[in-house]
């Protein structure tokens, strides 16, 4: 069921995907960038949304292209796509 917050986010994000095939979990990813544990998880959850510094940061380590770690919702998707 979606929240009613969540019909208002712009994107998610597939951090926990992308990380897997890196061969990292969230918490190893977050030690390594120096944050908060919870605040990955959060992320992950889609109960927060990263900073832009954070998301370039987590797309330099993570050597990703952002249409990889960031899924457009509906809502935000130009039409025809």
């Amino acid at each position: 069921m979606m929240m009613f917050a969540d019909a208002f986010r712009p994107y998610r994000l597939r951090l926990l995907e992308a990380a897997q095939r890196r061969g990292f979990n969230l918490r190893q990813l977050s030690e390594q960038l120096d944050i908060p544990y919870q605040t990955f998880m959060y992320w992950n959850q889609g109960r927060a949304l990263p900073k832009l510094p954070q998301l370039l940061h987590l797309l330099h380590r993570l050597d990703c292209q952002l249409d990889e770690l960031v899924e457009l919702s509906r809502q935000a998707r130009p039409q025809g796509l």
